[in-house]
């Protein structure tokens, strides 16, 4: 962390990292079951799992960007 977004941000960026890690840990599978169950499929599951992994990997490239300007 403190290598992508420095270390002024690293308190600040590491806690919203672990928070959002033991709110997925904790809820995640509940959440996606329910989708699943609501939606009939897995779908919409493994789009909403998708875009995760895309917002995570947008804001290590966003981050790496603004950490060197």
């Amino acid at each position: 962390m403190r290598r992508e977004f420095g270390a002024l941000a690293f308190g600040a960026t590491y806690g919203s990292t672990a928070t959002v890690i033991q709110f997925v840990s904790a809820l995640g599978l509940a959440i996606f079951g329910v989708l699943r169950d609501s939606f009939g499929g897995c779908g919409v599951v493994l789009g909403a799992a998708s875009l995760c992994t895309g917002m995570g990997a947008l804001t290590l490239l966003v981050g790496r960007r603004a950490s060197r300007a």
